[in-house]
């Protein structure tokens, strides 16, 4: 049954979905239900925490005594997500523990082999959300049959490890299946509070390990990174995607000392007109940074005319190197970087910008940028090293 509640992102409605965790939520229900009234339900419903009601058919389950497994099947809505179309169990077992709910993850779920997560050490990667939608669901349902005792919840995704290698998950800390996730049981597809708050999550845990930080924006600034060897520094590193404003507000929050942004000419070139939000449809700006830029450096107005002309940042750059002002320009573009740099983050924290092409490699980086790297050049060397 598809979850019918649409959210409008300009111009297209889009279809919400509920998450792995609603989905846990819904079939641990189905399945007290189901030991309570000695039958398999055919569907299940509970409100969110935004109080909307969701139903859901019962895909599939079975029944032995005070043990029963009910299964969802995952509907993504319009949002593009590996578990759509994918079967969710949840298992549940009767016990005498009264008011305990106890939850567990069964086949397909990781485990945090990581400290700093939000979940203990070796535990099964289901987050508090869905613990606590799951706990609701179940407890209500035991409560309002008189039933005194608790349950014990196992939760289950068969094609989870499998799904798992598509994900980061061995990154950060969790083995063997996929997180079962959901703070507020309905995603909205092509929600940028909802992005936010998922980048807001990963910047939290990686404070927890480190007072460092690296941004970038996307897949080329993590192949870049990869490429140019930053990852021999072992700090963090957290896509920004087009937010660079907010997720530095986010850093600021989180205490880092030190944050670096490395990110393609197309993107940090914006950064240097002030635009935080590097998203093409909000602002653009490229050619006249470049053009500006470049008549302070010198350029003549058939320069000029190429600059504004040109498609691509990396046609930019070529621009500059036939005129011979290609170091002038970088350099007063990147001055401009860190400055607005510095304004967002007033002081919170040492800031600095790498720009890079992936036709050029490395265009220029900010002098705090220079600073910080030394710094972390020197903090990698051991001492037996620097004998």
């Amino acid at each position: 049954m598809a979850f019918k509640d649409h959210v409008r992102n300009r111009q297209q409605n889009f279809r919400c979905s509920f998450t792995t965790g609603t989905c846990a939520a819904l079939a641990a229900k189905a399945a007290a239900m189901a030991i309570i009234d000695g039958k398999i339900p055919d569907k299940v419903s509970i409100i969110t925490n935004k109080g909307i009601k969701i139903t859901v058919p019962i895909e599939n389950g079975g029944l032995d005594g005070k043990t029963a497994w009910c299964s969802i099947i995952r509907d993504a809505g319009d949002e593009s997500d590996l578990t759509n179309g994918k079967e969710i169990i949840s298992t549940v077992e009767l016990t005498d523990d009264t008011g305990v709910v106890e939850i567990d993850g069964g086949v397909g779920i990781g485990r945090i082999t990581k400290q700093g997560l939000e979940i203990p050490y070796g535990s099964a990667a289901i987050y508090p959300g869905p613990r606590a939608s799951i706990t609701f669901a179940v407890s209500q349902t035991l409560s309002e049959c008189g039933y005194p005792g608790g349950a014990k919840v196992v939760v289950s995704i068969p094609e989870g490890e499998k799904l798992a290698r598509r994900t980061y998950n061995s990154m950060i800390g969790i083995e063997g299946g996929l997180s079962v996730l959901g703070t507020t049981n309905i995603i909205e597809p092509m929600s940028e509070r909802a992005l936010l708050d998922a980048i807001e999550d990963t910047i939290i845990q990686a404070a927890i390990r480190s007072d460092k930080l690296i941004l970038t924006p996307g897949k080329f600034g993590e192949a870049y990174i990869n490429r140019e060897g930053y990852r021999k520094y072992c700090v963090p590193l957290i896509k920004s995607s087009n937010f660079i404003g907010d997720v530095l507000d986010m850093a600021a929050n989180q205490h880092f000392k030190q944050v670096i942004l490395i990110a393609h000419t197309a993107k940090l070139c914006k950064l240097s007109a002030g635009i935080m939000n590097t998203y093409s449809k909000n602002a653009d700006g490229r050619n006249e940074v470049f053009c500006t830029n470049a008549a302070l450096s010198g350029a003549n107005m058939e320069t000029l005319e190429a600059l504004e002309q040109a498609q691509k940042s990396d046609e930019c750059i070529e621009i500059l190197d036939k005129a011979g002002i290609r170091g002038m320009t970088i350099t007063k573009i990147m001055n401009k970087v860190q400055m607005h740099l510095e304004k967002r983050v007033a002081g919170a924290f040492e800031v600095g910008a790498v720009m890079f092409s992936n036709v050029y490699g490395t265009i220029g980086k900010t002098w705090q940028a220079e600073e910080i790297l030394r710094q972390w050049e020197k903090e990698i060397h051991s001492p037996l090293e620097e004998k």
